[in-house]
């Protein structure tokens, strides 16, 4: 367990006066805190370190120890977890430090930090406490954020100038090598990659690099083509902290700038191997540290290197060395355990197919959950049973098998029944739906990967294979809808001759059911890969299987509400599709009603979501027959049953547009097109009504409006066939576009 929290007693010594003791209670707490074998996870432990390391800067201050001040706050400010009051005294240290890039970043970081939170006036008041000091260094702020003008008017142009400039530099005591590294770094950060790369290439690296600096000298190296910079001789190289921080600062950018993330894998992988060459590095110094039995502070204190093992062992699977990976993940785990290491040790040992390394790994992760965790975790509960079930399926038999899945289901995926269907704003959702619906793609895979191994030594499984089709059609994604439809002639083979029977007739039509499904799917999204054909086959099969929809109620009206959908969004058959339609609406009325107040509404006890889209796609259809009036209705029925269904929302729109009433028809399309909830449109979707609300707005003499509204659709989609009609709304002679209901029409088709 960590040891109490020391802060206060902390502050109230230096208050007496006795700053000495101070110290000796922070450094104490400091050491108690490193002695701390298990936590509950890094979160904790970096709450836990970010108030002791302040403490400590605290403390050291009221010493006089103003150097040793500063490096505390560096320590401190790492973390990242303290209220605005200790953001603002950090500051306020580093200054009288005269540490001027340590204070300028931790007051960027506190002052956008405040702005996030809405407490703007709340910083002012905060900032101006500390301003007369921070006057001390505005010209080095001005430097560093680029205000070139501003300081040219400050020292002026000509040899007097640098002259000045010189002065204030000595004045200040700042390095020049440090000013070029700050002023190479926010070029970086600023897009500007030719005035970067010609300032990095002019800082002395034999000098101590930042490790961020490093970093971003690197990855800009490799983006303009140009070999990573030679550093073999650095002493930092030598330094565990330093090559965890270099190596981590390359991992992040990759995991959230978005630039990094849409690079295709090959054109990451430079990137991900400049991260695992230096995280490599300082492993191995761990290791050999470690070996000799020496103690090296930072370079030696396990949580370091649990938090080395995660970054490295990412950089690892992101380069396809998994097998190398997984094993540095339960390493980390070993030295300090926290949740990242202990499910990325048991998605590996999982991936590896290694049948004892994978039950040893998923068994760690669910006794750490058990013992750090509470029942409210669903995440990591959901998750660990999901690899404990995924380890079983590698060695044992279906019969051991089947039993512990259906515990699993019952636990943890009753909620997810329809989760194809449910839409709603994100707060409405229960905290287990919201937990279960964002994991449940990586549970399916677990799962997966376990049924494909044990169906390979056990091929003639009925119920294994049944399972197995009803797990892609969970999934649904373009792998899912490969791999399932790879199994139709076993399919066949195996269940076909079953259906004689209650529960194989069951098994046999759900099976038709999940083929026709991935069939119609792998056509809507991939038409262009699998051929048109594909349309007519899966409509073929879907007509065939639902014969049979009285062996499994609850999946037969999926499948007609799922064929119903087909009929009419494919423009097949509308009145074929408004029958199936209506059968759904026949087989599942009565139902509760939402509340009158919407915001009271909640999915956990709302109707079959299927009956809501079962009237959706009925009004679709008669939308596409020109029946308006006989849709509202079941818009109507369908928005009573769940006022959050965008789907409702586009045809209102569509309606009331093409009836003449603009402002209704804004309306219904702003609430569309705003639309961020569970399900969301998608990009074409949305991308369409904002080319009808550009058209609507504009028609209204609302053009600021309209002109956000293109703005908007531009940033979605810059090819967008609209766009150039669109631009001519704006010009002098600028002139009405098409209609919405004719837009909607041509995406239609």
């Amino acid at each position: 367990m960590p040891p109490p929290n020391d802060l206060q007693r902390v502050q109230q010594l230096i208050s007496q006066g006795n700053a000495s003791a101070a110290q000796q209670t922070a450094q104490a707490w400091l050491d108690a805190l490193g002695s701390v074998t298990q936590w509950k996870n890094m979160r904790e432990r970096a709450r836990a370190f970010n108030q002791a390391w302040y403490a400590l800067a605290l403390a050291r201050e009221a010493a006089g120890q103003h150097e040793a001040a500063s490096t505390a706050v560096s320590e401190a400010h790492q973390y990242d977890s303290l209220v605005f009051q200790q953001q603002a005294d950090l500051v306020r240290i580093a200054i009288a430090a005269r540490d001027w890039p340590l204070a300028e970043s931790i007051a960027d970081h506190f002052v956008s930090h405040l702005e996030r939170h809405g407490l703007s006036r709340i910083g002012e008041q905060i900032i101006a406490r500390i301003e007369p000091v921070e006057q001390q260094y505005a010209p080095f702020t001005m430097l560093i954020n680029g205000y070139e003008e501003r300081y040219k008017e400050r020292y002026g142009e000509g040899p007097e100038g640098d002259a000045r400039m010189v002065a204030d530099y000595e004045r200040l005591a700042i390095d020049a090598n440090e000013i070029l590294l700050v002023k190479a770094s926010n070029a970086t950060e600023y897009g500007d990659d030719e005035l970067a790369l010609k300032l990095w290439q002019q800082v002395d690296w034999r000098a101590y690099p930042r490790a961020r600096s490093f970093a971003q000298y690197a990855m800009l190296c490799l983006r303009q083509g140009l070999p990573v910079p030679d550093v073999s001789q650095l002493s930092s190289l030598r330094d565990p902290e330093w090559l965890y921080n270099a190596g981590t600062d390359v991992v992040t950018p990759l995991s959230e700038d978005s630039w990094y993330k849409n690079l295709s894998n090959s054109r990451a992988r430079p990137y991900w191997q400049l991260a695992a060459d230096l995280l490599q590095r300082g492993y191995d110094h761990y290791i050999a540290f470690e070996d000799q039995g020496e103690r090296n502070g930072f370079a030696t204190d396990p949580h370091f290197f649990a938090m080395l093992c995660n970054n490295y062992g990412i950089a690892l699977g992101k380069l396809d060395r998994e097998n190398e990976a997984w094993p540095i993940h339960e390493r980390g785990f070993h030295s300090s355990p926290f949740i990242e290491n202990a499910l990325n040790a048991a998605y590996g040992a999982l991936q590896s197919g290694d049948a004892a390394a994978a039950q040893r790994c998923a068994e760690q992760l669910q006794t750490f959950v058990q013992e750090c965790f509470s029942e409210d975790d669903i995440e990591y509960g959901c998750r660990a049973q999901s690899y404990v079930l995924a380890a079983a399926g590698l060695s044992e038999s279906p019969d051991e098998w089947l039993p512990k899945r259906e515990a699993f289901q019952t636990k943890w995926a009753n909620n997810r029944k329809h989760a194809r269907f449910c839409n709603s704003d994100e707060h409405h959702f229960p905290e287990d739906w919201r937990v279960l619906f964002h994991n449940n793609v990586g549970a399916l895979n677990d799962q997966w990967e376990a049924m494909k191994r044990m169906f390979e030594r056990h091929p003639d499984d009925a119920r294994l294979l049944h399972l197995m089709l009803r797990n892609r059609r969970d999934h649904g994604g373009r792998s899912a809808r490969e791999s399932g439809l790879a199994l139709a002639d076993k399919a066949r083979q195996l269940l076909e001759p079953q259906r004689h029977t209650a529960e194989g007739a069951a098994r046999w039509f759900e099976a038709r059911y999940s083929l026709a499904y991935l069939r119609y799917r792998s056509w809507f999204y991939d038409a262009d890969l699998v051929g048109q054909e594909w349309l007519p086959q899966a409509r073929k099969e879907f007509a065939e299987c639902i014969v049979d929809r009285a062996a499994d109620k609850v999946q037969g009206v999926d499948a007609m509400l799922d064929y119903g959908m087909l009929l009419v969004r494919e423009d097949i058959d509308a009145d074929e599709g408004i029958r199936w339609l209506s059968e759904v609406i026949q087989t599942l009325e009565p139902q509760p009603r939402a509340p009158a107040d919407e915001d009271e509404w909640r999915p956990d006890t709302a109707p079959d979501p299927a009956l809501a889209l079962a009237y959706v796609y009925r009004a679709h259809a008669l939308c596409m027959q020109d029946q308006n009036d006989r849709a509202i209705p079941d818009l109507d029925a369908a928005a009573a049953l769940n006022p959050w269904l965008p789907a409702v929302w586009y045809w209102r729109a569509t309606i009331e547009s093409e009836a003449g009433n603009a402002d209704a028809a804004i309306q219904w399309a702003t609430r569309f097109v705003e639309f961020d909830g569970i399900n969301p449109p998608d990009d074409e979707e949305r991308a369409t009504m904002l080319s009808a609300l550009v058209q609507l707005l504009h028609a209204t003499g609302q053009t600021e409006q309209a002109r956000e509204r293109l703005d908007e659709l531009e940033q979605l989609d810059d090819s967008h066939d609209d766009l150039s009609e669109l631009r001519t709304l704006f010009e002098p002679a600028g002139k009405k576009g098409k209609s919405l209901w004719s837009k909607v029409k041509g995406w239609l088709g």
